[in-house]
């Protein structure tokens, strides 16, 4: 084998409690994490020496700023060879968005050249090693529903409904994570009911947990940029069950129980946005 190629799929943030600040400079949180089928297309070629990365988007960086890059360097110090590659991102997932694309990258990268390269790694050792490279990655090695805690580095899996279709939609700027995280500071979150997040798994539609989900660095991001509360707005207006920013932002994303209704309001709002999608929940296995 000489190339492999892996579908990197983004996540949305259902919910994000702000918990309190670490010594460690992180933020304690607890999120509530679901991939969803817009997805990087992420292939690796087996290269006899050195670490390239192309991309078809010029937004991300594509030396050892890039955290697919990253991963073929933890994996060098891990195996303790040099592993040449190239990897090529078919860049999807809209950058800086809170929606993990290059979390996704780097956790597809881990998987991708541990199979091309036979190193035997489990998938556990692969998803312990890959909080190394940031919060969200450990998730991508879930089954794509998930209740993150810590820094966002301890995962539980958790099985939530996936009865809905989203409109997604990304504005023409990026957020970013710790502007957004110091933006929170001010009004931490003191609790949450872990208990009955995790009841959850017995939920069989969304429209049951709606009216608990939230995100705590909302209010702080809208505050500063007033197009993501607009497109709230927007969605909630066009019949949005729920109308949310996911992660830190800039993408806000609204929960449709029809995919008609969903590429109608999609197709409504093309013109006035940098991006838009229409997709839904998937699984990761």
């Amino acid at each position: 084998m000489d190339h492999i190629s892996i579908k990197c799929f983004a996540k949305i943030n259902l919910l994000l409690k702000v918990l309190g600040e670490r010594p460690d400079g992180y933020h304690e949180i607890c999120t509530l994490l679901q991939t969803i089928d817009l997805h990087d297309e992420l292939t690796l070629f087996k290269r006899p020496q050195g670490i390239t990365v192309k991309s078809s988007s010029e937004a991300i960086p594509l030396g050892e700023e890039n955290l697919a890059y990253r991963a073929v360097k933890l994996l060098e110090r891990e195996c303790q060879t040099p592993l040449g590659v190239e990897l090529s991102i078919d860049k999807r997932i809209p950058v800086s968005a809170g929606l993990g694309g290059g979390s996704s990258d780097a956790a597809g990268t881990l998987l991708g050249m541990n199979e091309l390269y036979s190193l035997g790694l489990s998938k556990k050792r692969l998803q312990q090693m890959s909080s190394q490279l940031g919060s969200d990655v450990p998730f991508f090695f879930s089954g794509g529903q998930a209740l993150a805690t810590g820094r966002g580095e301890k995962i539980r899996e958790i099985s939530l409904p996936r009865n809905y279709f989203l409109v997604l939609v990304s504005p023409s700027f990026g957020v970013s994570s710790e502007w957004a995280y110091e933006k929170a500071k001010k009004d931490l979150t003191t609790a949450v009911e872990f208990d009955l997040i995790l009841e959850w798994n017995a939920v069989d539609r969304i429209e049951e947990i709606i009216p608990f989900l939230e995100n705590d660095l909302e209010a702080g991001v809208i505050s500063e940029f007033g197009e993501i509360g607009r497109l709230k707005g927007v969605l909630s207006r066009k019949g949005a069950l729920l109308a949310q920013m996911s992660g830190s932002g800039s993408a806000v994303y609204g929960i449709f129980d029809r995919e008609a209704l969903a590429e109608e309001v999609a197709s409504s709002m093309s013109g006035e946005v940098r991006e838009i999608f229409v997709t839904r929940p998937v699984l990761l296995h």
